[in-house]
């Protein structure tokens, strides 16, 4: 009796041992489901995130092509003002020397009227001088007639003498006139020499105000050009920090599907690594302090993502512990990384 109640406790032990198995097993299975379903989750959103990440990417090397674009026009908006402004001070260097003839013109049209007052003065002179000889031909013939036969030769010198006068007299009026002509051309021509200074200071004047509207206009170019050229430089830093997030997204996918998802490649041939060793990374910030700094953290990136798939390929059991700190490393030479672009952006001249 007491070895069968012995049998049975037994048996029941079993039974119990057996239930507790299934209940462990149950509960593992769960918590693997669940596990599993949440790195089914997790492999979602990474890609997800990947996908969003370069479709940004996309729109951002979009939006740098305009930009190029913007710049091109900017550039030949700048030079042409240049050039405007270049024949601008061409037009104000010839409106100077049209003033300057101006003023030489007008210098000698007064001392031509002076001049010509000067001979008026003469010309009133010398008809005074005609009358009194005139005058006096004509006492010298009225004494030479009373003279009678000895007066006679003096008559004929009194005569010609008076003609003289006469003709004296007649050839200072034409004078006269031609000189009254030249004192009426030399009004007209101060008049207009008047109205083309006055034309000549609006010209002036509104060459000034045009210069500086150019100039302002040049001024505001160059200032829009700037903030262009700095945007670029920030989409460009934005685009090597998305090719940078989304190598690492890739790099942690393969961890969650066990294999490689993507194509390996060392840090001089991935997206970020062509971008600052020959492509416009390199053209826009070579020469830039902290420019030379990158290289060293990144192959640090690519090294243990290197290492990481080295350990996803092992036949035996994955050593999750080296894989961990792989990726601790990685997001610290990733984090240098990022500093490393930022510092690059903030010593960068600003363009002009």
């Amino acid at each position: 009796m007491l070895n069968l109640f012995k049998k049975k406790k037994s048996n029941h032990s079993n039974i119990v041992h057996k239930v507790e198995e299934k209940i462990v097993y149950r509960e593992d299975t769960a918590k693997v489901s669940a596990l599993e379903s949440r790195l089914h989750i997790l492999e979602e959103e990474n890609e997800k995130l990947k996908s969003a990440l370069q479709n940004i990417q996309s729109g951002l090397s979009q939006a740098v092509s305009r930009s190029q674009k913007a710049v091109t026009e900017f550039k030949s908006n700048e030079h042409n003002v240049e050039i405007v402004l270049s024949e601008v001070a061409t037009i104000e260097q010839g409106t100077g020397h049209l003033n300057q003839v101006v003023e030489e013109t007008r210098e000698v049209v007064k001392e031509v009227n002076t001049n010509t007052e000067s001979v008026l003065e003469l010309i009133q002179n010398i008809e005074s001088i005609a009358t009194q000889s005139k005058l006096l031909s004509f006492n010298a013939s009225v004494e030479a007639a009373r003279a009678g036969e000895a007066g006679k030769g003096f008559a004929v010198v009194a005569m010609e003498v008076q003609k003289m006068s006469v003709q004296t007299s007649e050839l200072l009026a034409q004078i006269k006139k031609g000189m009254e002509r030249i004192t009426g051309s030399s009004d007209r021509l101060n008049h207009s020499i008047d109205r083309s200074h006055e034309a000549s200071s609006k010209i002036s004047s509104t060459l000034l105000n045009f210069k500086e509207v150019l100039v302002e206009l040049l001024n505001r170019n160059s200032a829009s050009l700037e903030d262009v050229y700095y945007t670029n430089d920030q989409i460009f830093m934005s685009l090597a920090k998305i090719d940078h997030v989304i190598w690492k997204i890739n790099t942690y996918l393969s961890v969650i599907h066990g294999s490689a998802v993507f194509d390996f490649v060392d840090h001089k041939n991935c997206r970020l690594g062509k971008w600052y060793i020959g492509g416009d990374g390199h053209k826009n910030f070579s020469n830039v302090r902290g420019y030379s700094s990158l290289d060293l953290p990144h192959s640090k990136v690519h090294n243990s993502t290197k290492s990481i798939l080295s350990l996803l390929e092992t036949t035996s059991s994955i050593n999750y512990e080296m894989l961990t700190e792989e990726a601790r490393q990685m997001e610290i030479a990733s984090q240098e990384v990022f500093s490393i672009l930022d510092e690059i952006l903030e010593n960068k001249p600003r363009q002009h």
